[in-house]
């Protein structure tokens, strides 16, 4: 009517987990669609045409951008899936060889993907659907980085997550991390990616996304033994990690050294890069701040594979091994190595 020649409507709305919007004016969109932000307050302004108005850059109206992605099997590009959905085959052993991604969104950015590949390592990023793959089949894909560009990275997180053979699904991660596992011949043969809202709660599991060290399923018969015979023996007691790992190994036909992880961390651990940590190594600090018996002899456990290692504590423990190593690196970086200095692979 003739209030609407005369003056605008101007009014912006405070989301969940975003704060105060952009304005926005005469019935365009303000708020979220997608994202489970609920409207929590509003502001409204009737504005006389041609006066001072409020500053509408930003955005008034947030909506989740849609993916879609596709991977490269067996030399030939399948159809694009949508989020969530599984790109690449699962229980075929069939990896993949190559992968892109795109958007679509009113919020400027996009959305950037580089591989790990085989014999050939990482590759140069691409983005916004451009297909990223080897020339030879034999390079499959061992990890992957997504990540977002522009405005979608300020609002939105990308959460990916991989299925490797002889694996499985890994945990799920995001906004550029790895994905997978590098140096081992673990393949990628599936792939999963989500989008969310910034700061928004995983779609799953976010343990273990990439594998540090050698998975299980690569582990010689010596090296299973190991850890079979570490899920058989009993704790002998609180304060005795070293000897726990001792009797393992013991009992798998070696010398029990009789010594404590104080020694283990300076006689048999040598490495911190994870390429070189495989199934059946002992991890080791010399000293940490938890416990006074280990401020003095340190602590050391066993790593089992597949980002996991097993430890005495009075009780035997399995724990994630970024719990591990965080935890005990307080006064020492853990290292790794081969129990007695005798390599099992």
């Amino acid at each position: 009517g003739s209030l609407a020649k005369g003056y605008d409507v101007y009014y912006r709305v405070h989301a969940s987990n975003i704060g105060w919007m952009a304005w926005a004016k005469d019935g365009e969109e303000a708020g979220t669609t997608g994202m489970s932000c609920s409207l929590e307050a509003i502001q409204i302004k009737l504005i006389k045409k041609g006066t001072s108005h409020p500053d509408t850059s930003g955005y008034s109206h947030l909506e989740l951008p849609t993916v879609t992605y596709s991977s490269q099997v067996k030399g030939a590009w399948q159809n694009s899936v949508p989020a969530g959905e599984v790109s690449g085959t699962t229980g075929q052993g069939i990896p993949i060889t190559g992968f892109s991604a795109k958007t679509t969104s009113s919020v400027a950015g996009g959305i950037n993907y580089q591989l790990h590949l085989s014999n050939v390592g990482w590759t140069s990023g691409k983005s916004n659907g451009v297909q990223l793959s080897s020339t030879a089949e034999s390079n499959s894909v061992e990890a992957i980085k997504i990540s977002l560009s522009g405005d979608l990275a300020t609002y939105f997180d990308v959460w990916y997550r991989v299925h490797v053979d002889n694996v499985g699904w890994l945990g799920w991660t995001k906004n550029g991390s790895v994905a997978g596992s590098t140096g081992y011949g673990a393949h990628v043969q599936a792939i999963q990616v989500r989008l969310t809202r910034k700061g928004a709660n995983a779609p799953g599991s976010t343990v273990s996304p990439c594998l540090l060290g050698e998975p299980t399923a690569f582990a010689n018969p010596m090296q299973k033994k190991i850890v079979d015979l570490a899920r058989q023996v009993p704790s002998p007691g609180p304060g005795l990690c070293s000897e726990w790992i001792a009797d393992i190994y013991e009992r798998a036909g070696f010398r029990n050294v009789h010594t404590d992880a104080c020694d283990y961390y300076w006689d048999y651990c040598k490495y911190t890069d994870y390429s070189h940590l495989k199934v059946g190594m002992v991890i080791a600090v010399p000293s940490h701040t938890h416990t006074r018996m280990g401020s003095i002899y340190g602590h050391v456990c066993l790593y089992i594979g597949n980002n996991q290692v097993m430890d005495n504590v009075g009780r035997i423990r399995t724990l994630d091994m970024a719990y591990w190593l965080n935890y005990y690196s307080t006064s020492y970086k853990p290292k790794w190595g081969w129990y007695d200095n005798v390599p099992l692979a």
